[in-house]
């Protein structure tokens, strides 16, 4: 099926050694074929069953070409034959994947029809490789998804495409590609030939799904870097903790208090024990006011489905946890003011019981929260921390703008009775952010918004 002689297969042992995948190129230059073929197999299949999906791989390949009105010469579909030969004879078709002959070092081919494919174990090969959705000028691009298998990015050839009208002309070369004017309403093509040394593997082509689009002519960011031209002094990051919530509020002895408050309850909700909910926490000391001490911390609720109280009992471990760093800077340098922040994405909007907890320091047992239908096997608890925090946004109307939601769920919590807020960077102007019906979009390329603020000591 190929005018190539002796062209090459390749047989990869993957997914913790439990699957053959086999991968070639398919190529005629007289039928104007050429395309990538791979198959999937358990190590347990027999020869046969692998054979037959390569037959099909092949097959749906032609098809394909033949639908879109490609010219095939004279393929006959149904004769497209493939056969293992070990030492010129045939491989026994019951013979199971994993023990087929050149494991062992015997002398083994693929035959395809007519055409000979030499064997190599463990080639390098292009598992999948897809391009972004969205592809604007201006903008550079790589692979979104890329999985490989015995070889990496840096053993890898990429050649760019484009195509208007007619046939795909190159346009660059590397991994990744900035977009031109050039290229709008443009389809692009990306084809990656991965290596391992001398070894060259079967080339692999993805195709964008749309069309290049001109970029925006102004991003709204670029207004709010106005108010960030001057970085902050120098600093020193004297320590640092990353914890996940859930498994320290077991078996962090100095949250053993709450563990026990909470332990009746929370046992009621598997998933709380399993969500990986993390805290990271870095402590700074000014180089020139060596007296003071900034402890950051940043956190990421879980979001909906889970009600209210679920991140309220989060937040609640986050903050004695944070209050056991502070007592332990406390301890080693007794000589400094300390002062505390804790930022991120609370998945809690200013009515709910998080944002209540965080700025009155409690949440009682007969809390609202706690009598909401879906928990009605849970008991109210007692929450409270010593922070005295203040939200240096304030609530605005949204951090957060999608097609199903607009809302505040984010906030920057400092500790009012030692830090003032200085500015807060403008959050964009509600046409702005739903200018493209919601975020992320174009011009944002997140669905939250990035608070910022500038915060001194009093």
């Amino acid at each position: 099926m190929t005018d190539n002689e002796n062209p090459n297969v390749f047989f990869s042992r993957i997914k913790e050694d439990k699957y053959l995948l086999v991968c070639f190129q398919f190529q005629s230059e007289s039928r104007k074929i050429d395309d990538y073929c791979s198959v999937v197999a358990k190590l347990t299949a027999t020869a046969d069953y692998l054979l037959n999906k390569i037959v099909i791989c092949i097959t749906n390949k032609v098809k394909e070409l033949k639908d879109a009105g490609g010219a095939l010469g004279d393929v006959d579909v149904e004769s497209i034959s493939a056969k293992f030969y070990s030492n010129d004879c045939p491989v026994s078709a019951d013979c199971l994947c994993m023990d087929l002959p050149f494991w062992v070092g015997d002398e083994m081919h693929l035959r395809i029809g007519s055409v000979r494919y030499n064997i190599v174990l463990n080639g390098p090969c292009v598992d999948e490789i897809i391009l972004p959705r969205v592809i604007i000028v201006g903008f550079p691009i790589s692979p979104f998804t890329f999985k490989t298998s015995y070889t990496n990015v840096g053993d890898c050839e990429f050649l760019w495409y484009r195509k208007k009208q007619g046939d795909f002309e190159l346009i660059g070369n590397g991994y990744s590609y900035t977009p031109t004017t050039e290229d709008v309403g443009c389809i692009l093509k990306l084809i990656c030939i991965p290596g391992n040394g001398d070894v060259k593997g079967p080339k692999v082509e993805t195709v964008s799904k749309k069309c290049v689009k001109e970029g925006p002519k102004k991003f709204p960011f670029e207004d709010r870097h106005i108010f960030t031209q001057t970085g902050a002094a120098p600093g020193r990051l004297k320590e640092q903790h990353g914890i996940t919530l859930a498994h320290e509020l077991q078996i962090n002895p100095r949250l053993r208090n709450l563990w026990t408050l909470m332990k009746p309850e929370v046992e009621k909700i598997p998933r709380f024990l399993k969500a990986a909910t993390s805290l990271q926490i870095a402590v700074l000391v000014s180089l020139e006011e060596e007296d003071n001490c900034v402890i950051i911390a940043n956190t990421h609720l879980r979001s909906w489905p889970e009600p209210d109280y679920f991140r309220a009992l989060q937040a609640s471990v986050a903050l004695a946890y944070l209050q056991s760093v502070v007592g332990d800077i406390s301890k080693k340098m007794p000589e400094k003011k300390i002062a505390t922040i804790l930022c991120g994405d609370f998945n809690s909007t200013p009515d709910s019981c998080v944002y209540e907890l965080m700025v009155n320091q409690s949440i009682a047992e007969n809390h609202p929260c706690w009598s909401e239908e879906e928990n009605k096997d849970i008991k109210g608890i007692n929450l409270s921390h010593n922070f005295n925090f203040g939200s240096a946004y304030g609530t605005p109307d949204f951090t957060n703008y999608t097609h199903d939601f607009i809302g505040c769920l984010d906030y920057i919590f400092h500790q009012k009775d030692a830090l003032q807020i200085l500015q807060i960077v403008p959050l964009p102007h509600e046409e702005e952010v739903k200018e493209h019906e919601a975020i992320p979009s174009v011009v944002f390329p997140s669905d939250h918004l990035a608070l910022i603020a500038d915060i001194c000591w009093i």
